[in-house]
């Protein structure tokens, strides 16, 4: 457990970057557009409608939330959700 925490973080991170990107960038992706997470590669790569990547797919849009100045932002508990996906917390 002593190592996945950071792992964990680091590919929070890495999505919240990837998230942003999307963003910044809306108008040149397609309201479809897929981020591809392979884990244990720590590879997230935004991904064009109707390709497929290495990982396991997830809509950028389930990822992003408005805040409440009205513009568009990463759902950081959304991603920490997704993320838990590929880590084992529990602790015997």
């Amino acid at each position: 457990m002593r190592t996945q925490l950071p792992n964990w973080r680091f590919l929070v991170d890495h999505i919240i970057d990837k998230v942003w990107e999307y963003i910044d960038e809306l108008d040149m992706w397609d309201d479809r557009t897929t981020l591809w997470v392979d884990a244990e590669q720590a590879s997230v790569i935004l991904g064009e409608d109707g390709k497929t990547y290495p990982g396991e797919p997830k809509p950028v849009e389930e990822l992003i939330t408005t805040g409440e100045d009205g513009r568009k932002e990463p759902n950081v508990d959304a991603i920490e959700e997704f993320a838990y996906g590929w880590f084992d917390f529990r602790q015997v």
